[in-house]
């Protein structure tokens, strides 16, 4: 299912040379063909695939590829859709597996609620900035959390799981 990301502007752009797009909420989507454009003001004028990471060799003078051969400059590039998964790291070392349904409705959670809104979109930047890794570290070496915090993801997944509705 293709999402709509916001990406943040150029100059946040900080990795670029790993073939990553910055989001608004500070989170990262890797460049590939699965994703699509929107440009300037413009985002619902035309979609075009960018070109696989391997190919983009603008990046760092501000433009990126399309799979039609054409260059966007990066300034212009607000909005990519397409099929995309950001980390949740916390979620898949409770449940094991970054595809697990439960991950999947977390993720939903976060981009259909948390991120619709100053106050979510701030503690989804929290979350990403390191502490959501981090916390999923500890978790790996502490067995007797995972049974807890998951108690209260479950409770979570319940209330915003599509099956529940």
């Amino acid at each position: 299912m293709d999402r709509k990301i916001d990406i943040a502007p150029f100059g946040e752009q900080d990795r670029l040379g790993k073939h990553q797009l910055k989001t608004r909420t500070s989170t990262y989507v890797n460049i590939s063909p699965k994703l699509s454009k929107g440009v300037g003001h413009y985002p619902n004028l035309s979609y075009e695939p960018l070109a696989p990471a391997k190919e983009q060799d603008q990046l760092n003078d501000g433009s990126i590829k399309l799979q039609n051969g054409s260059y966007v400059p990066m300034s212009n590039l607000r909005t990519v859709y397409g099929d995309v998964q950001e980390d949740c790291f916390i979620a898949t070392a409770v449940y094991g597996d970054p595809n697990a349904l439960e991950v999947r409705v977390l993720r939903g959670f976060r981009d259909n609620n948390l991120n619709r809104n100053p106050l979510g979109r701030a503690v989804t930047r929290l979350y990403y900035s390191g502490i959501g890794k981090r916390a999923a570290n500890i978790i790996g070496h502490i067995p007797g959390a995972v049974p807890v915090i998951k108690q209260g993801l479950d409770a979570l997944v319940q209330r915003y799981s599509p099956q529940t509705k």
